[in-house]
């Protein structure tokens, strides 16, 4: 068990450091039987100094990419690959063919670099389960049509999207996508439209993580009446206050649409600031919401407090059954505080 923890994520943080690994999968079999996670963010930058001598040994650029994909045929279980767009050692030609069917999680740094040429990869790739996308460059309107006319037999299998809304919206129709989160803040004009679409994966969606420029209780209706499958909703807004949001919640009207998430257990509103929370009573509002949502189990509230803001609270609401002989189930919240001071600023 300690052999699996230790060699199950591989992390080579340079040029000369993947060399090594791939001497070492030569010879070490419990490296290349444990290992599930590759990430090379760190050595697939362009040449440094130190590593033009080991590029000149390989035969430069070519020669490295090729040492990049025979350590991937000796990664028979690996199951995530974490790869930046920019690097040098990106082949979609020779990935096709080496990277191994096992891998179902792909994250790729997209920062300063388009992925257009190259989208035609995920064709290749119907195994894949989890697909995040890094620094998305939001010009990138041609990727992005090339994605919309992929049919459903293109990552027909995708379950998790971690994304900008526009990429989450050409990729989840008819997808069994349960879980998505928005890389970005969404503003008003494009959530409704969004949310529409991702009504169409066919998961249904069960897990949603996102930002919101405006939070109030037209977002919450939309949320509620186009997701209620939804078991887990993380909410983030920098602009309002947490109270502010605490109190589209409670409107009647919010509490109303609340209802229709039947399934609904883990609630979190995170927000830039929120003056009183350590001093206000939040007890009325849980228990508010777990009347609204029956199968509410836990409420998380987080954001900075204090005369500077320079407290980082956080509050968590769990829900406990307890039972008695006299009357039978009841159930209580236990609140659990945490505060942490800022020592510096």
């Amino acid at each position: 068990m300690v052999t699996r923890r230790l060699y199950a994520d591989l992390r080579p943080r340079s040029l000369a450091s993947l060399v090594l690994l791939f001497r070492t999968l030569q010879w070490n079999v419990t490296l290349r039987e444990h290992a599930r996670t590759l990430d090379i963010r760190l050595c697939g930058l362009p040449p440094t100094p130190l590593t033009l001598p080991i590029l000149w040994l390989t035969a430069r650029q070519a020669a490295s990419t090729r040492l990049f994909h025979r350590l991937l045929l000796s990664l028979p279980r690996l199951e995530r690959l974490i790869f930046p767009l920019r690097s040098y050692l990106w082949n979609p030609t020779l990935l096709r063919t080496s990277l191994p069917k096992t891998v179902n999680t792909l994250e790729l740094d997209t920062h300063h670099e388009t992925l257009n040429a190259h989208v035609y990869f995920f064709v290749d790739m119907p195994q894949l389960k989890e697909l995040t996308f890094h620094g998305w460059i939001h010009d990138d309107w041609q990727c992005l049509y090339k994605l919309q006319r992929f049919g459903r037999t293109v990552l027909p299998h995708l379950e998790v999207l971690n994304a900008p809304t526009v990429v989450v919206n050409v990729l989840v129709g008819g997808r069994p996508v349960t879980r998505i989160c928005i890389d970005g803040a969404v503003d008003r004009e494009h959530f409704a439209q969004s949310v529409r679409n991702w009504a169409g994966s066919t998961g249904p969606v069960r897990f949603l993580k996102i930002e919101l420029k405006m939070l109030g209780q037209e977002e919450i209706a939309e949320i509620c009446n186009h997701l209620p499958a939804l078991e887990s909703l993380e909410l983030i807004n920098k602009r309002l206050d947490g109270a502010q949001v605490v109190g589209a919640f409670t409107t009647r009207a919010a509490l109303t649409s609340l209802s229709a998430l039947s399934r609904l257990s883990h609630l979190s509103i995170c927000t830039s600031t929120f003056a009183d929370l350590p001093n206000r009573d939040y007890y009325p509002f849980v228990f508010a919401l777990s009347h609204a949502c029956v199968a509410l189990r836990e409420v998380l509230l987080d954001g900075r407090t204090g005369t500077a803001w320079h407290i980082f609270a956080k509050i968590r609401f769990t829900r406990v059954e307890v039972e008695s002989r006299e009357e039978g189930t009841s159930v209580l919240w236990r609140k659990e505080e945490r505060l942490v001071k800022r020592m510096w600023g």
